[in-house]
Parts: C-alpha cells; sequence; structure tokens
C-alpha cells in the first residue's frame, strides 16, 4: 500500500471491518496541506461494501460511498488489463484479523501490469524528462578517459547545464535529474520505469561514480535526493536512517558518514525543488566541484556495530547522538547550494 500512498498508509483489520487510513491524497497532487483519508471497509453477505469514508474534514455518506466504489469498479471493468487482474483472483477470505486472497498465477500479466504501472505512475512528461537526462548520463559515460572512481561531479554539471538549458518547470527537471542520476549512480534498472527504446543511447556504460573519493556516499547522496524530490523528505531520512541502524546490526556497520550524505542529499533535494529550484541549475552548471553540495565527512566515526553504537551513543536521539547529528546539519549548512535560498 505504502507504493502509492507515500509516507503513511496503513490498513486494519477488526472484527470484519477494515480501515484503510493514509495521511495523504493518493498519487501525486501537489497541496499545501495533506489531508487524511479513511475508509472503512465491511464484509456484508460476501459482499465488500463501505460504511464510512473521510476525505479530511469532509465526510461522505457511507450510501454514497459505496455507490461511488461499485460504480468506479464497473468503469474499470471495461478495461481488459483490469479485467484479466480481477479474473485472475479465485477467492477473497475475509476473517477476523486478516483477509485471505487466492489468486491463479498468470505469469503473462507481470509484463502488462508493469508497463501498465508504470504508464500510470510517470506520466509522457516524466518518461521523456527521464530518458532525456538518460541520454545526457550514456554520453557522459561514453568518453573513454572516464574510469571507474570518477567523481559524480563530472555528470553533474553537464546534467545541469541541460536542466539549465530547458524552459521547462525548473523543479519538475531537477526531479527528473535526480531520478536519472541515482539510477544510474546504484545500478538500478531503468527498464522496470519505462520501456527503452533500442540501441544503446539510454543504455549508459558503467562506471563507478564516488563523492569524496568513496562510492558509497554518492550513492547515498543520490538516493536519498531522488527519494526526497519525488516522495518528500521525511521519506528519505527514514531511509537513510534505517539503513544505518541495520547496519549496525551486520555488515559495515552504523555510519555517521553514510548518514552525513544522506541528509545532504535530502537538504539538496529540499533546494532542487523549492524556490531557488532555477538558481541551483545555474549554479551547479557552473560545475565549481563536490564542495558546492557535498560536505566534508572527515573526523565522523563509521563502522560501528550495535554494541559500540549503544555503548558510545546509547541510541539514536540520545544527546551524544544529537550532538553528531548537529554537526553534520552545520556542516551541509555551510555549503553553497544552501546560500541559494
Amino acid at each position: 500500500m505504502n507504493q502509492y500512498i507515500q509516507n503513511a498508509g496503513r490498513i486494519m483489520c477488526l472484527d470484519g471491518r477494515y480501515d484503510i487510513v493514509t495521511k495523504k491524497p493518493l498519487g501525486n497532487c501537489k497541496v499545501d496541506n495533506p489531508f487524511n483519508i479513511h475508509a472503512r471497509l465491511q464484509d456484508t453477505d460476501n459482499r465488500l461494501s463501505v460504511s464510512q469514508l473521510e476525505l479530511g474534514r469532509l465526510q461522505v455518506p457511507g450510501v454514497l460511498a459505496d455507490w461511488l466504489l461499485h460504480w468506479g469498479s464497473r468503469q474499470l471493468r471495461r478495461d481488459a488489463l483490469y479485467r484479466a487482474v480481477i479474473n485472475s483472483v479465485r477467492d477473497l477470505n475475509f476473517r477476523r484479523e486478516h483477509v485471505a486472497i487466492t489468486y491463479q498465477w498468470r505469469p503473462e500479466l507481470v509484463d502488462q501490469v508493469r508497463s501498465r504501472g508504470t504508464s500510470v505512475l510517470l506520466t509522457d512528461a516524466d518518461r521523456e524528462r527521464l530518458l532525456l537526462y538518460t541520454a545526457r548520463i550514456a554520453a557522459l559515460a561514453a568518453d573513454p578517459s572516464l574510469r571507474h572512481g570518477v567523481s559524480m561531479d563530472v555528470f553533474m554539471g553537464p546534467l545541469f547545464q541541460l536542466a539549465a538549458s530547458r524552459s521547462a518547470d525548473a523543479s519538475d527537471e531537477n526531479r527528473a535529474l535526480l531520478a536519472a542520476l541515482a539510477i544510474y549512480v546504484n545500478g538500478l534498472n531503468l527498464e522496470r520505469l519505462v520501456a527503452l527504446p533500442r540501441g544503446n543511447r539510454y543504455r549508459p556504460r558503467r562506471l563507478a561514480l564516488t563523492l569524496g573519493g568513496r562510492r558509497d556516499l554518492a550513492q547515498h547522496f543520490s538516493i536519498s535526493a531522488a527519494l526526497a524530490a519525488a516522495g518528500g523528505s521525511p521519506l528519505a531520512d527514514a531511509v537513510g536512517l534505517s539503513k544505518e541502524v541495520r547496519d549496525s546490526t551486520r555488515g559495515s556497520g552504523f555510519s555517521f558518514t553514510d548518514l552525513a550524505a544522506d541528509r545532504a542529499g535530502v537538504r539538496f533535494a529540499e533546494v532542487a525543488m523549492g524556490s531557488a529550484a532555477k538558481r541551483l541549475q545555474r549554479r551547479l552548471a557552473k560545475g565549481k566541484g563536490e564542495s558546492d553540495y557535498m560536505p566534508v565527512v572527515k573526523g565522523l566515526p563509521e563502522f560501528m556495530g550495535a554494541d559500540r553504537f549503544q555503548q558510545t551513543y546509547g541510541s539514536v536521539g540520545s544527546p551524544a547522538y544529537r550532538a553528531v547529528a548537529a554537526d553534520i546539519e552545520q556542516r551541509i549548512s555551510d555549503l553553497a547550494v544552501h546560500q541559494l535560498r
């Protein structure tokens, strides 16, 4: 559910009632004050009905909400793919505390749903911009003089030059640019989002891009910036922090260095999506270097296992932890891009 309802959505089952709650509207609606959506469903004679619907402060009568639900379902059934997916469901069993769905696996539906899903989640303009910046990345990566370990800044300047040259909304351009960059830096599969034309124009040569000489910092920065631009800073903060807490119990351990890259990416996206979006494009287009947007991480603790982290900092949010976090925030605030606001 959270894939489509950003940041805060849940389903609760209790005594045959099924409450769906989210703190934001569905889709990419741009509103200043996101509102709650609360829908209560219940199983009545093996028929799912809406008994309560609240959109912010607006209460929709259950009878009207139920009619809208089933009217919408009838309209969707006009779509062949929707019918195929619905018809694959063999049983829908509402139990006391959960819902059990039995369906017939149809492999041929996977590609159809994926293709249709991307067309719903991405507008034609979004796809065009994403492909545009991917093609620019591919052209830059084709430079034979570039080797693994090249600074991400080598790509940032030309990408923001392209963004600054376009007349479209600066924040939309920056969002697409950051998404394309994160996909490339983290080795993600673009074809999961869009269908790629034939040829190599949208299939860049793979290079390991770095920030501060480290590949992991470029990965943290880019993915956090893309998440923040697309889904809001709290989401990206949660992703970055949860990863570091998880790493403290295995793998490389908790790293304030990685967390600094996460936070730098998030705050970079806030500028890229805000009133200074165009000024940011012009600044980065000049290619002044990583120090414009990535803080120095020297001296920040890292590689801490769970025991060491607990002994030194106690927990996330402790005074000792907050002191390091405040140091990170100040390092970021001192960067040139944050003087553009």
